[in-house]
């Protein structure tokens, strides 16, 4: 990767954080900047203002480096096991990722009055779609007695585990194809402990509220609906899920 790659500001509806942006980027560095939300002359303004910046029609990554900067109005919310520490909530803007994403886009700079967050999302739920499909999978399930199995059974099987399962995976031979977590307190205590020990090339499934805090190699943040219901509720679509 370039020390500094090419940037590609999305300028939503409310500008005020992108031209911020602007200004802390630098006047003679240069950046794609692309709106569906405002005029000619708005454009032909911020040109003036800002001399490099080059105007795109289209949201298409122009390849695989290009940071796409995202503005955001975002709140924070406060951890439950780490409770005088706050995460931003980038929740709300999982679906505009998702669409960003489909198009092309895999480094996010999410920037904020806070300051800037980098992040990489090389996966989204849409790209395991029928990935696997007429094949068989286990999901494994944690627990002191599998200590108990022969594991070396699922050496070449599609596995899924989660939390610590890596804690086996010396002793069995072989990581999972997957890992996932979905409990809050989980991310929370064991974030630094998943970061250090599980296999970088293992793709790692985990709410998108957690994005910010969580850092992966090959992370794939979902959209979860964990909203108490009576009655499961299942998703026919990758861009939302149910706890």
């Amino acid at each position: 990767m370039s020390e500094t790659p090419q940037r590609f500001l999305y300028i939503p509806k409310d500008p005020y954080l992108a031209e911020r942006w602007l200004g802390e980027w630098g006047i003679d560095r240069e950046v794609l900047a692309y709106t569906e939300d405002h005029s000619v002359e708005f454009r032909e303004g911020l040109s003036q203002r800002f001399p490099s910046l080059t105007w795109v029609e289209g949201l298409q990554s122009p390849n695989s480096e290009t940071v796409l900067v995202l503005p955001v109005q975002t709140e924070t919310k406060a951890l439950e096991y780490y409770p005088n520490l706050f995460r931003p909530d980038w929740t709300p803007y999982y679906l505009l990722v998702r669409q960003l994403w489909m198009d092309g886009f895999r480094e996010f700079e999410f920037y904020s009055l806070a300051g800037s967050k980098r992040v990489s999302i090389p996966y989204l739920l849409d790209h395991f779609a029928d990935l696997h499909r007429g094949k068989r999978c286990f999901v494994v399930g944690n627990g002191p007695s599998l200590n108990q199995l022969d594991m070396t059974l699922l050496k070449d099987e599609i596995t899924l585990g989660s939390n610590r399962c890596y804690l086996g995976f010396e002793n069995w031979g072989f990581p999972f194809s997957y890992w996932a977590v979905g409990d809050w307190l989980q991310m929370e205590e064991y974030g630094p402990e998943y970061e250090r020990n599980l296999p970088s090339e293992i793709p790692k499934f985990f709410s998108m509220e957690y994005l910010p805090l969580l850092h992966f190699d090959n992370s794939c943040p979902l959209n979860l609906d964990n909203r108490f219901v009576v009655e499961p509720r299942f998703s026919a679509s990758a861009d939302c899920l149910y706890l």
